[in-house]
């Protein structure tokens, strides 16, 4: 334990020093808030104001379109890179997380669902979250929710409004308040873009990939990107594969549809090629620890190991990747 506390010591100063070339992506959700038992965890405000401040002092902090640039080859400067994004297109991100990243002048790409803000819907994951909080039917053996959202993921040719039809089932309905509680509007969005924020897009509804076919994905593609960019137009337009699983196919699909680069919450690095379409980012919470570690571009996967041996698993992109499959 003492060696690998100091391999970790050893880590951490490389990620900090000059050494460290590349760029890290990291990932957030939320960040301050409301917090019920139904919500998704939120990363305290001080917490994230804490790993803001160690970034600005450590790192370079970096557009994603301007990382993207220094991937593809572009310039000859070494960067110690950070790039900040954000996932789903939570309300909290706007009151809590935007005055953190002002006060801190730390740029960030918000990766938004579209539907969700458009048609002011709570996320579909928080509708199966509530209802299975809200109602008296309960699951022998695991929770309600986990089961909700597993029979959503696996249905065949995946369709949000069954999530709907499952909420009518239990006879919950959701509170409209929650939404504008939960889920950033237009306006806030807009107010987020003049600020200097840039937006990318999460697909329209926020669909379980492996359920989806290719027609319905071009339509979600196609649909996002229209909408964000009657709202907050801008030449660079960046995508987000929401929960992780997606195939080669769909990598190609997101750039035939116009889009300039796609990022992934897979942590560890992919085989083969390196692909501006399949960028990994590194998911953050509240542990100050690993997120320095993550900062400096590697993760301890489950800080597990393997005969004595701890695996380290780098997570910095370096110049050289490409937009070709």
């Amino acid at each position: 334990m003492r060696q690998l506390a100091s391999s970790i010591g050893v880590v951490r100063w490389v990620g900090a020093s000059r050494f460290r070339r590349g760029v890290v992506i990291l990932m957030y959700h939320r960040v301050g808030g409301p917090a019920a038992p139904w919500m998704l965890p939120t990363l305290p405000v001080a917490e994230f104001d804490r790993q803001m401040q160690h970034l600005v002092v450590h790192y370079d902090l970096m557009r994603l379109d301007e990382a993207v640039a220094y991937l593809s080859g572009e310039g000859t400067v070494h960067r110690r890179g950070v790039v900040v994004t954000f996932d789903d297109g939570y309300a909290d991100n706007f009151r809590y997380a935007m005055p953190v990243l002002l006060r801190y002048n730390v740029p960030a790409t918000f990766f938004i669902a579209t539907e969700y803000v458009n048609d002011r819907r709570l996320f579909w994951w928080d509708q199966l979250r509530y209802a299975a909080h809200s109602t008296t039917r309960h699951d022998r053996g695991r929770p309600l929710a986990d089961r909700l959202q597993a029979d959503a993921q696996g249905m065949l040719n995946w369709d949000r409004r069954a999530v709907d039809d499952m909420c009518r089932e239990l006879n919950v309905t959701i509170p409209p308040s929650l939404v504008d509680e939960m889920v950033l509007s237009w306006s806030q969005i807009r107010e987020m873009y003049r600020a200097g924020f840039a937006f990318g897009s999460h697909t329209h509804t926020h669909p379980y990939l492996p359920r989806i076919r290719p027609q319905c994905f071009c339509a979600e593609l196609a649909t996002s990107r229209d909408l964000l960019d009657s709202q907050v137009p801008g030449s660079f337009r960046p995508f987000a594969f929401p929960m992780g699983d997606h195939d080669p196919a769909q990598e190609e699909l997101v750039r035939a549809a116009g889009y300039d680069c796609a990022v992934t919450i897979n942590q560890r690095p992919y085989a083969g090629a390196p692909c501006l379409f399949r960028l990994g980012r590194v998911h953050e919470t509240g542990d100050f620890s690993k997120f320095e570690l993550h900062a400096a571009g590697v993760i301890f996967p489950g800080w597990e190991s393997d005969g004595g041996r701890h695996h380290l698993w780098s997570t910095v992109h370096r110049p050289g990747y490409r937009a070709q499959m």
